[in-house]
């Protein structure tokens, strides 16, 4: 990095590995130029940091700024994460109708996360009404692409029966 400092990629891996490192401080600062440069990710990875308070004071609103820039411009990571503050209530009003349509987006371009909490909005009737085989639908396409949580969920369906029959 310190040969091509300007290559946009090394920049973002580098931050990676700050961020690994819990040296937020220089993640903050790697973000902070990528996203200058208009990479999504970072502008994602801002608010991560501003989210959790990771290296800057905890800050929603700034979370969201960050989050929204990254989602207009189609990063889906951006809109679960959007998705995820209208779900909680962080630095919003909680609004599961808001938190499904931003799951929504995100899912239709096949981001698994979102998938896996539109599942769980259905599941629990969080702003829609319960519905199980919606669940096990979003479950089910998540865990083809691997997703863990979606597989773990699935086996829950059918350990409680919720829409399916029981089966150990």
């Amino acid at each position: 990095m310190h040969q091509y400092p300007d290559v946009a990629r090394f920049v973002y891996q580098a931050t990676r590995i700050a961020t690994a490192q819990k040296d937020y401080g220089l993640a903050r600062q790697l973000f902070e130029k990528q996203a200058g440069a208009g990479n999504l990710a970072a502008m994602n990875g801002l608010g991560l940091l501003y989210h959790n308070g990771y290296g800057v004071p905890k800050n929603q609103a700034e979370a969201r700024k960050w989050y929204e820039k990254a989602a207009a411009a189609g990063n889906t990571a951006a809109m679960t994460n959007l998705g995820n503050l209208y779900l909680n209530g962080d630095g919003v009003p909680k609004d599961y109708a808001e938190a499904r349509k931003w799951y929504e987006k995100a899912a239709a371009v096949g981001q698994v996360n979102a998938m896996v909490s539109l599942g769980s909005l259905y599941l629990n009737g969080n702003g829609v009404p319960k519905d199980y085989a919606e669940a096990r639908k979003w479950y089910e396409k998540a865990a083809a692409a691997g997703n863990t949580a979606a597989m773990t969920n699935l086996g829950n369906l059918y350990f409680n029966g919720n829409g399916v029959p029981k089966d150990y």
